[in-house]
């Protein structure tokens, strides 16, 4: 027996005789170091009847079902009145953080290049938009998009475009 397994099984023998101690990490709740340790003693030991961690968690390491982490978001929610205005003020800011800033005008091809028909209808339409794009830039057909940029780029809106045009 390895000096692992021998301080594995020491501690397992000190939690399953200690019936205090385990009742009083339950009121408690154990932390989240504690609680893994006794999932993988009770894994070694065999005591855990096909368990999940995420089951024998909410079972032996949460005070009533809840863990320590998630009581205070709750309390800190039902004490704030300006919760629900703040969660549409992060949705706005989700919108416009996808939508792209457009100056000018963008132009798409409106159907996959005959040159590139032979090809699977994805890499049909990236050439055909990579086409497009390249002669954009020489006239300033792009606005101000990249090819690929957060919220969608030139590449994401013109392979749109192409599919809604094309019925795919």
């Amino acid at each position: 027996m390895n000096l692992s397994r021998f301080c594995s099984a020491l501690t397992l023998a000190a939690l399953m005789t200690s019936g205090t101690a385990l009742a009083a990490a339950q009121h408690e709740g154990m932390s989240g170091r504690d609680c893994r340790k006794a999932f993988f003693a009770a894994k070694r030991d065999g005591s855990l009847n096909g368990l999940a961690y995420k089951d024998f968690k909410a079972s032996k390491c949460a005070i009533g079902g809840a863990s320590k982490a998630e009581t205070p978001k709750t309390k800190m929610n039902d004490t704030k009145k300006d919760a629900p205005n703040q969660a549409k003020d992060d949705n706005t800011r989700a919108e416009t953080a996808r939508a792209p800033i457009v100056n000018g005008s963008i132009v798409f091809p409106n159907k996959i290049d005959p040159k590139f028909a032979s090809l699977t209808p994805g890499k049909a339409r990236m050439k055909t938009c990579v086409m497009q794009y390249n002669a954009n830039k020489e006239n300033g057909g792009n606005g101000s998009l990249k090819w690929i940029q957060k919220g969608g780029g030139y590449w994401s809106q013109c392979n749109a475009h192409l599919k809604e045009f094309q019925g795919q």
